[in-house]
């Protein structure tokens, strides 16, 4: 009981100290900057929600963030449309660098680190980073625009993380970050990239990703295993949010992925375009 009210009172501190007035944003000025070069037709905008600045959900400064009609749509109307080229797909074969660091790995660690690796994907993390780093990525700059930090509890700092230390909550995130961490060691990925740049990609895994059988053409049947059910990155989609009774759909074609407004489901100029919750 004791531990339940401190984790509630830590919760309500942090939403309260985190919610000030928001002001012009960085990361959206960035956002309407690059999303031409990767969206085409688009009927909707970037917003801050609610006016509401979140701390450490921003990049340079700036607001959680929403799609919203710039007009009213009917149902079943395109809203954008994204070309396949430009989304970041699980990779058939894991990154030749990243082969070799398994390969040299201490083989009493293998199982581990096999095991760690495929439960937090860590192929399309590396190729996440891949995007950000290199400037002549297709979505380089968009990469740019995602907060520095997620909102999983992963990105506590760790005294944030101590207070929550005799809770199943507090013992799940040491456990999950020792995980990490000994993939991050072991596999020398420091040589790469820091350890924020490997928590950046991880909460972009958890929190932005959808499955890659979203991408597939209208007739496609997901199966519970495979490569549908691996996650995928899709620029721009992943700023939608979800809602159980949502507005639109993600739909694809053998050369793009749309967000379109649901059958009987019309939107005013204005209003919050949203998916339902399908992410990985």
């Amino acid at each position: 009981m004791a531990a339940s009210g401190q984790t509630l009172l830590l919760l309500l501190l942090l939403l309260t100290l985190a919610e000030m007035p928001c002001s012009p944003s960085p990361r959206l000025e960035l956002l309407h900057a690059c999303m031409p070069g990767i969206v085409e037709g688009s009927r909707v905008r970037v917003a801050c929600l609610d006016g509401s600045h979140v701390d450490g959900y921003e990049c340079g400064g700036g607001c959680h963030v929403g799609m919203f009609c710039q007009e009213d749509v009917e149902e079943g109307v395109e809203l954008l449309k994204i070309e396949r080229s430009k989304t970041i797909l699980f990779p058939a074969r894991p990154d030749e660098e990243l082969q070799r660091r398994f390969s040299s790995a201490p083989q009493k660690h293998a199982e581990r680190l096999r095991q760690v690796a495929h439960r937090v994907h860590l192929p399309l993390l590396w190729e996440l980073y891949k995007a950000k780093r290199l400037s002549g990525h297709p979505i380089h700059q968009y990469m740019l625009t995602i907060p520095s930090r997620g909102q999983s509890f992963l990105n506590w700092e760790q005294h944030e993380r101590e207070i929550l230390a005799c809770t199943n909550l507090g013992q799940s995130v040491q456990a999950e970050v020792s995980d990490l961490d000994f993939v991050f060691r072991h596999l020398s990925l420091h040589e790469e990239m820091t350890w924020d740049d490997f928590l950046w990609g991880h909460s972009i895994i958890l929190e932005r990703c959808f499955l890659q059988g979203l991408l597939e053409p209208a007739g496609f049947v997901q199966h519970a295993c495979g490569e549908d059910m691996r996650p995928c990155f899709i620029p721009v989609m992943d700023l939608i949010n979800h809602d159980l009774v949502s507005s639109c759909e993600i739909t694809g074609d053998s050369s793009h992925i749309m967000l379109r407004a649901k059958v009987n489901s019309c939107l005013r100029g204005g209003e919050e375009a949203d998916v339902q919750g399908s992410g990985s």
